[in-house]
């Protein structure tokens, strides 16, 4: 995904089914909606944790948003984050 894209994901654009997250991305750079599914449960899980954070009084529905001390914060992230991430990521896990 691109982090444009990833800014855009929202909780309405990923489906919980059983044992499957469906994660529908409709405004991609080639304007044709693209879809995936995440059937590894470790993922699953990390996703409900993920989840299970968003702030209550979320102002959009916008699915990442800032953590800061193990709570996620009202701000959302920006796509600059987002393409930090792949500087920071790696360093976190020790690769």
């Amino acid at each position: 995904m691109r982090r444009d894209e990833l800014t855009k994901l929202t909780v309405d654009n990923i489906e919980e089914k059983s044992f499957i997250l469906v994660v529908k991305i409709p405004d991609s750079q080639t304007y044709s909606e693209r879809t995936f599914t995440i059937t590894y449960l470790e993922y699953i899980g990390k996703y409900k944790k993920y989840a299970a954070l968003r702030p209550v009084n979320a102002s959009t529905s916008r699915f990442f948003y800032k953590n800061a001390k193990g709570k996620c914060t009202t701000q959302v992230v920006d796509i600059n984050k987002l393409g930090a991430m792949q500087s920071i990521l790696p360093k976190f896990l020790n690769l």
